[in-house]
């Protein structure tokens, strides 16, 4: 962890080592497997909340701060000695990685369906292969971001996408700290038919994908794109 002088955290440095002494623990370690330096942020603000009506049932699509995506139905609100119904949970994803702050969904009454977007903060990163070498590209925190649909019952499928912002060859930079996304038909013309979605990142990175995750277009700013509150992303 890293403080400022009044004592406060301000960073913490993600390690996944192990302590392989009986005399080290935590970071008391020959070496560490540090990953990068990640900001603290509030828990309320890595997370994110979309209400859709799907076939006249009300659904609330949640994305936690532990990286999972949670759909609930909500119960009736009732007063005297009978107890509030206050909902139920329908079905929960896996975990994904760390912060739910950027979610996005579409809602398809034809089809019956609710394509769900949701972005990490930083993704699950594997140990260090060699610790005593600087990391490789896909060892680095990094976000990323994955769609995934809801049926009519709440009911989610497994991601059909992932998005991996890890730096590579083609997006040196990677992305960090997924904040905003948008399901949205954006880019004009017959070449880019239906929706696509926008992603943008703490680090300033914006990018478009299509649906099936090919990327369309990546700027990005010396500052921050997208903003968390503690209700939802905006772009």
């Amino acid at each position: 962890m890293t403080m400022d002088t009044a004592g406060m955290v301000t960073h913490v440095w993600a390690s996944t080592a192990w302590s392989s002494n009986s005399n080290g623990i935590a970071d008391h370690l020959a070496y560490h497997d540090l990953r990068n330096s990640i900001e603290i942020f509030a828990a309320m603000d890595l997370q994110a909340l979309k209400a859709v009506d799907l076939g006249g049932q009300t659904f609330l699509i949640l994305a936690c701060p532990g990286g999972r995506v949670r759909v609930l139905q909500p119960g009736a609100m009732t007063q005297g000695s009978v107890p509030h119904s206050l909902g139920s949970l329908v079905s929960s994803s896996d975990d994904f990685g760390t912060g739910g702050c950027a979610l996005a969904t579409k809602v398809n009454q034809t089809a019956g369906t609710v394509t769900i977007a949701v972005g990490t903060m930083y993704d699950h990163a594997p140990r260090n292969t060699y610790p005593a070498q600087p990391l490789q590209d896909n060892e680095v925190l990094a976000g990323a971001v994955r769609i995934l649909t809801m049926n009519n019952n709440g009911q989610l499928t497994s991601p059909s996408v992932t998005i991996d912002l890890h730096p590579s060859a083609a997006n040196p930079r990677g992305g960090y700290g997924v904040a905003g996304l948008l399901i949205d038909d954006l880019l004009p013309g017959t070449s880019y038919p239906g929706d696509e979605l926008i992603v943008t990142t703490l680090s300033g990175d914006l990018f478009v994908y299509s649906l099936s995750g090919t990327l369309l277009f990546h700027t990005f700013v010396p500052g921050a794109l997208g903003c968390t509150t503690r209700s939802s992303p905006r772009i």
